[in-house]
């Protein structure tokens, strides 16, 4: 999926099992696994990722299918 700055990516609430006065996010990267499920794919580090995303000058990041991370993304061309 692709998120760009300034994107909402989750929220920050006291749902579960944490006690009421301890609002918190739970954020991960991970691969998904066949079926398409990332809670069950590999888990990134997503440090590095970020660290890439916070220059601008760059360009776009993004994670390629064995999770490393592409400065440049690819594009799919299509053969006629």
């Amino acid at each position: 999926m692709r998120v760009d700055k300034g994107d909402t990516i989750g929220y920050v609430g006291t749902t579960g099992n944490a006690p009421a006065n301890t609002p918190h996010l739970h954020f991960a990267i991970a691969l998904a696994d066949e079926d398409k499920r990332w809670w069950k794919g590999t888990p990134l580090d997503p440090l590095p990722l970020l660290r890439l995303a916070e220059d601008p000058s760059r360009g776009p990041v993004a994670i390629g299918d064995s999770g490393s991370i592409l400065q440049r993304p690819l594009r799919v061309r299509r053969h006629p």
